[in-house]
């Protein structure tokens, strides 16, 4: 389905199974693609030759002047919601195998300046670890978003890095 985005807001394709995107079908359940004001990538595997076959796919769909506000979060779909994360070291490998695959699609130029990003259960216990020892760019913070206090840490914890 589609949410619609407020102006300088993506708007958000999800993608499950099957969806039909203009006059293609996208057989994927691990990416949602946004489009318009931006692109947002999330995978939501671990599986690596999924990634990379998913990834690839994404990336072929997206229109080349949108690359340039494309972003990638690794999301394990078993740690969305769930208070379970990732371990650091998966996640600085999977973020290696983002960013080396988006290099052979991409090519370095325009991949190095695409960021990739970490969101799973993260919340202001666990966020300072995964911007320090994860090798990622950034969090994609869910439900702790939603609590003032432990928001407001995430993004002092994020500054100080």
């Amino acid at each position: 389905g589609i949410e619609e985005g407020s102006p300088g807001i993506p708007q958000t394709i999800h993608l499950h199974a099957v969806d039909v995107v203009g006059d293609k079908e996208i057989p994927q359940d691990c990416f949602h693609v946004g489009t318009q004001f931006g692109v947002r990538i999330v995978v939501d595997e671990a599986f690596p030759p999924v990634v990379r076959k998913e990834l690839h796919s994404a990336i072929s769909k997206i229109k080349r002047p949108l690359l340039k506000n494309l972003l990638i979060a690794y999301e394990p779909i078993w740690a969305v919601g769930t208070g379970h994360t990732d371990d650091p070291k998966a996640i600085f490998e999977m973020a290696i195998l983002i960013r080396r695959d988006l290099q052979k699609i991409l090519g370095q130029k325009i991949s190095d300046k695409i960021p990739v990003l970490y969101g799973g259960s993260v919340k202001a216990s666990n966020a300072k670890v995964f911007l320090r020892d994860s090798g990622v760019d950034g969090l994609l913070v869910g439900g702790a978003s939603l609590d003032a206090k432990q928001f407001a840490k995430i993004v002092k914890d994020a500054s100080e890095l």
